[in-house]
């Protein structure tokens, strides 16, 4: 039998058995359908949650997850497996989250409710491959919205 002096001698053994992939991939959720029993836990008020715009956008995100793996340049369409790092996955909130200049342009930019609701979704829906990395998503989602919900007030104040 053959002993170790002491615990971490056995921690190289450990960390090399495991798979920097998770263990379940973007395909085997893909037949999933929106809930709002799947959203994470976001510390929104409660008025966030029971506004509409809020449900639409948090149903789309999930969605678009999934949506944004099928290639369509085959001929038929095949799903790819994406595995979002942590930099990809904040480009997707602040992509998501921030009013784009195009949205100005074109005269609409969808509510921060809509834009809440959306990066919660999607963040819900990575979470099925890497709960943990969305986990802290949210708390990125939450620090955005917290922000933009002070500009906004202040920019209220401003307007007579």
């Amino acid at each position: 039998m053959l002993a170790h002096a002491r615990v971490t001698d056995t921690l190289p053994a450990v960390f090399a058995s495991m798979s920097s992939q998770p263990v379940l991939a973007p395909v085997d959720f893909l037949e999933a359908e929106y809930s709002p029993a799947l959203l994470l836990p976001s510390g929104f008020e409660a008025a966030f949650h029971a506004d509409e715009e809020f449900s639409l956008g948090a149903s789309s995100g999930f969605d678009t997850y999934f949506e944004e793996m099928w290639d369509y340049t085959e001929e038929k369409p095949i799903f790819r497996n994406h595995f979002y790092t942590r930099e990809e996955m904040m480009r997707v909130l602040l992509e998501n989250v921030l009013p784009s200049p195009s949205d100005y342009s074109l005269g609409h930019t969808p509510s921060l409710s809509y834009r809440a609701g959306f990066a919660l979704g999607w963040l819900s829906a990575f979470a099925f491959t890497d709960r943990r990395m969305a986990l802290l998503g949210v708390a990125a989602l939450r620090q955005l919205v917290d922000h933009l919900l002070l500009c906004e007030q202040a920019h209220k104040e401003r307007k007579f």
